[in-house]
This record gives structure tokens, sequence and C-alpha cells, in this order.
């Protein structure tokens, strides 16, 4: 049997050293580089079965030299192992928008007891375990499929990603915007602190508080539409006309408007916004937006998952990824969890007796209560309150245990200023929306100011880098070439970070428009809009660029 092998990429030649040489008492074949500009060359020629890496390298970063590996249509299969000094939380990571193309990290200590562990996983066990960006995209993910790296932040509503999108937001108490386009509808969701405080939407009249309140039957479709001129006419809220003119007391007003607002969110697990694009950015929220009280995004979630969406979809999400004859099993810390969940203690017991349990079983009892017990199972795993038991099983390090001396912790070099992010994640994302909120205003310098504090905390954030260019393109002076070359750089190198980064797409685009350069800004926009259709600037400069394009075309000009 030919041994396998594996490429270890290191600057330090005692730890290449070290590691290599206790490896190779495995039988696996080792081979060592200290040159991360010829490594993806190297690999190429040598199709590794396993590729082992610094973070901290001579040019490029172990992270960095990842995204290249993955960007490689014959190396993005190999498993890509990270050893870091620095102690990373994929969470916070996920947070503040930085993409993780390695497989998977060993964490400090590291010692050979980790190392080997962690290679056997990946090499030596039944079935592959799940990459990093796998284990973000969520449990439902079928094993052996070729994963991308998405973000929950935006995609295409069903109920996976809605669930999947309003649980992050509540479970970091998220404040911003969920922007949702299907066709001419839009919706605009404003959330604070992981509470929903308003819903708005361009289906005016048949979205408006006293459409609803002639659905319910408290007022007649004449007195609805004469409330609608009058608060047009005054420019106030429909709630406050109705109560002025005794259509509504005001003391019914409040709970009538919050009804109404979880009624609209409800559509969307119904499936009425099935397929509709979505986007949330962060923003600070406008004090006026709070005036109603607001409704927990933990309780819409519960409710929208257990008495609104289609049971048929949610089964069809377990089938799809091959876990109807997974057994469930919960997570450390899942108790807290089930507390945020606002069960009632006849579900709460009902949802632990799901434990060791698999879908096809409990729907091969005939229980008559099986659609309730698909409902629990789908809330729970979605919430990473439980999981899918794995069977991948490492092989028994013996030979390093019966070696005790062997295992201290090897020492790496420690990681680059630039690597070492603050991860204080509120910090860095108030910065951000502040900043965000000073560019919408088209305020660049004050926006400037909070990106900058942003990028203090987190150098490499592609949406910080993205917001960072386009501030500083538009307080150039109109002859100041270098800036707008500087600007695109940094633009090409917030979309390298992130390819999903529709914002850094759309901006590049706006400058080539600005340069005369029509076809690449049109190419630019078209790519921003697949990675967001939510996006209504894209839409609006893509639109822009074809009626353009059609204009010259009728003029006879080449385009």
């Amino acid at each position: 049997m030919a041994k396998k092998k594996i490429l270890f990429m290191s600057s330090n030649d005692d730890v290449a050293k070290q590691i290599a040489g206790f490896l190779s008492e495995f039988l696996y074949q080792v081979h060592t580089c200290n040159n991360s500009t010829n490594a993806l060359e190297l690999a190429l020629s040598l199709k590794p079965d396993l590729v082992l890496s610094e973070d901290t390298l001579d040019v490029l970063s172990g992270k960095e030299l990842a995204r290249l590996f993955k960007n490689s249509a014959s190396l993005r299969e190999v498993p890509f192992l990270l050893l870091t000094s620095q102690a990373l939380n994929l969470d916070d990571m996920m947070r503040i928008g930085q993409p993780v193309w390695v497989d998977d990290i060993i964490r400090p200590p590291i010692t050979q007891t980790s190392i080997y562990s962690m290679v056997t996983q990946w090499l030596e066990a039944d079935e592959r375990p799940m990459s990093i960006a796998e284990r973000w995209t969520g449990p439902m993910q079928k094993k052996g499929k070729e994963v991308e790296e998405k973000t929950w932040k935006k995609g295409k509503i069903d109920c996976k990603n809605l669930s999947r999108l309003l649980f992050h937001i509540a479970r970091h108490s998220e404040s911003g915007i969920i922007k949702l386009q299907k066709e001419r509808r839009h919706m605009e969701l404003i959330i604070d602190s992981g509470h929903l405080v308003n819903v708005k939407s361009n289906y005016i009249r048949a979205d408006s508080l006293g459409a609803f309140l002639v659905r319910m039957g408290k007022i007649t479709e004449k007195e609805n539409k004469a409330s609608i001129a009058k608060a047009q006419q005054e420019k106030i809220p429909q709630g406050q006309v109705l109560v002025r003119m005794d259509l509504l007391e005001k003391s019914e007003l409040n709970a009538v408007v919050t009804k109404q607002k979880k009624l609209k969110v409800m559509r969307l697990f119904r499936g009425d916004w099935r397929g509709a694009s979505f986007n949330f950015s962060l923003a600070k929220v406008d004090q006026q937006e709070k005036m109603a009280p607001p409704i927990s995004l933990m309780e819409i979630l519960c409710n929208g998952i257990l008495r609104v969406a289609p049971s048929k979809e949610l089964f069809d999400v377990f089938l799809q990824n091959d876990k109807i004859d997974c057994p469930i099993h919960f997570r450390k810390g899942s108790e807290k969890i089930i507390e945020k969940l606002l069960l009632s203690d006849d579900m709460i017991g009902r949802a632990k007796s799901l434990k060791g349990k698999s879908i096809g079983q409990i729907h091969n009892t005939g229980t008559p209560r099986f659609d309730e017990y698909l409902r629990l199972a789908f809330l729970l795993v979605i919430t990473h309150t439980a999981s899918f038991e794995q069977t991948v099983a490492p092989r028994p390090a013996t030979k390093i245990d019966d070696k005790p001396q062997r295992q201290k912790e090897i020492k790496l070099k420690p990681q680059r200023k630039r690597d070492q992010p603050a991860w204080d994640v509120t910090a860095f994302q108030k910065a951000l929306a502040e900043g965000k909120t000073f560019l919408d205003n088209k305020d660049y310098t004050s926006a400037l100011t909070y990106v900058d504090k942003a990028l203090k905390i987190n150098p490499e954030s592609s949406e910080a880098i993205c917001l960072k260019a386009w501030a500083r393109y538009n307080l150039r002076h109109n002859t100041d070439l270098p800036e707008v070359v500087q600007c695109k750089e940094w633009l090409k190198k917030a979309i390298n970070l992130d390819e999903t980064n529709d914002l850094a797409l759309l901006y590049l685009g706006i400058i080539f428009k600005d340069e005369g350069k029509p076809s690449i800004a049109l190419m630019h926009f078209k790519k921003a809009y697949a990675q967001n259709p939510a996006n209504e600037a894209t839409r609006r400069e893509i639109k822009l660029a074809e009626i353009k394009k059609r204009s010259a075309r009728d003029k006879g000009f080449r385009v």
C-alpha cells in the first residue's frame, strides 16, 4: 500500500524537521516547503493527500495560501489544515465576515498528539469530517458534496436559510436591516439588538394597518381608504389617524401593530416569499423605528418553525441532506439554548426524548405526533442545540502515548502583527455600522473615521476595506489618479478576501463606469447581482448600463 503524502508548509526549519520526523514514523510520506510563493506549484506536481501549514510563513500567511489552494480545481478537494499560535474564535470570525478557507484548525496548545489526531481524522477515518465551511453552512449538509463557503447574511429565502438568518441575528443580538426582494415586491425588517421593531413594504395598500383591520372586520374598506388618504396628507402613521377617527382604541394600537408585524414575518415561513433574495446588513436603528413594542426574533423563529413552516419542506431538508437515518444528539451547553427557545415544559420533555433517535425511526413508529417531533428536531438542529452523530473515529495514537517525553508543546513563530486582530466583535461591528450609516448619508469623512477604527480591530475585514475604498474614492480630487488606482486595489483586495462581497464588486464597477469602461463596469455589476440580487443599487446600475448600451446600438455605434 502506497504511503499517503503530506505537504508541510513551514518557515521554521526546526519545527519542520520535528513534525516531519514524527509523522514519518507513522508511515506518512512528508514533504516540506519553506517558500509560500512556490507552494501551489509544488502541490500541483506532488499531488499530496493532505496539506499541513503554519499560519506565519515567509510571504503569504497560511490562511492566504489556503484560499489559493481552494480556488485551484486540482487542489480544492485536498484537506488543508492550519497550525496557528493564535487562539482563533471561529464564531467571532464568522460574525465579522472573515472567510476561513482552511478545512480545519489545530489550536494551541499544539502537540504531536493534537497534530496526529487531526491528521488521522482527515486521512484515516471511514467518513471525511466536516470542514469549517461545512460547519458554518450548518449540520444539515450532505457529506461528500462539494460545499461552497456560504454566508448566512444573504441568499434565497427557504425555511433553512431563513431560520439560519434569524437564529444568528437573535443569538448575537445584532442590529441592522434585512432586505427582501421578489420580482417587484420589497420588504425591509428593521432589527434592533435581536428584536424586530418595524416592517416596511412597497405594497403599502395591501400591507397597511388599515387593510389588516379590514380583514379582521374592525373597520370597513371605505374607512381604510379615508384613513390612508388622511395619513398621506398629514404625513403621519395610519394608526394615529385611525385613533383620531375613533376607529381604533389607543390602548389597542400597539397590540394590533405588533400582531400585524408578526404575521408579516410569518408569511416568510409560510412560503409567500420563497425564492426571494435576502440580504442582512449591520446598521444603526433610527429612534423613530423603536416606537412600537419590539418582538424577539427567537420568538418569531420558534413560532415560524413550530407552527407555520410546511412540514413537508422541513422533512425534505432532512431527506435531501441524507439526515433521515442519522441519530440526533445534544451538543454541549444545549440546556442554555433550550431555555432561550421559549418552549413549554411539555415540549422540552419531547425535545429531549429525541436524543439518540433519527427522524426515520420516529416516522416508522407511526406516532400521531410525528409532525411535532419533526418540527422540534428541525428547530433544535438549526439553532445548534442538537446535531447528528458522526462516525468519524481517528486511529488510536498508541505510539505517541507510549512516548510521553515527546508530548511537549510545539513552539510556532508568533503571529505577525497584522494577523492578530483584537477580537472585540461588538466594537468592530459598532464601528462598521457607524461607518456604513455615514457612508449612506454621503458623509465620507466621518465614515472613514469609523471604518479606520474597524480596520484597527480587524485589518483583514473585506467589508471594512471595501467601505474605506469607497469613502476615499468619493473624497478624492478628480485629478488624483494615484488615489483612484489605490482605491481600485483596495476593492480588489476586498474581493480576494471574500468573493461574495457584492458591494466591492458594485463599487469597482462604478469606478470603471466613471473611467469610461462600460463593458467592464457591466461585467462587475452582473457579478455583484449574482452575489446579492436584493441590492437595489446593483439592479439600478445594470438597468442604466443596459439602457445606455441599447441607446448606443440604436445610434449605430458598435458596443
